[in-house]
């Protein structure tokens, strides 16, 4: 049997490798559990014509029935990876902006329509319905 000096010069069999999950791998591997549902989606953007490298996004959305959603983040740009977890409580306040922000712009659009209409000398629906 021969022994060997250092990992290099072992076969790839024989190498032990120590591999340590870091807070986004634990996190993942967490949410691994019978009442979660997941996703994934890569996006990969590229603007050749403007000379933009291009960037990947890997979205990994966890549902649990009792905390919310959990979304695990990896943007590759060029060589370089950035991971990002983004707990319940983070995802919450998102889905609240999202709901404000629909809600400025369906009050700005119906305030915008109304003008057009008021324009065109259409009556509100409202007022239809009064003189019926």
């Amino acid at each position: 049997m021969a022994r060997y000096r250092d990992d290099e010069s072992r076969p790839r069999e024989e190498k032990k490798e120590h591999v340590t999950l870091d807070e986004f791998d634990l996190g993942v591997e967490s949410m691994r559990t019978p009442d979660t549902v997941d996703c994934e989606t890569t996006l990969h953007l590229s603007e050749p014509i403007t000379g933009r490298k291009a960037v990947t996004y890997i979205i990994r959305r966890f549902r649990r029935s009792l905390e919310g959603d959990t979304v695990f983040l990896v943007v590759i740009d060029g060589d370089e990876a950035r991971r990002v977890v983004l707990p319940p409580k983070v995802m919450r306040a998102l889905a609240r902006q999202d709901e404000q922000l629909t809600a400025k712009l369906r009050k700005r659009n119906g305030r915008r329509q109304a003008a057009e209409r008021k324009a065109r000398g259409e009556q509100p629906a409202f007022l239809k319905k009064g003189a019926a």
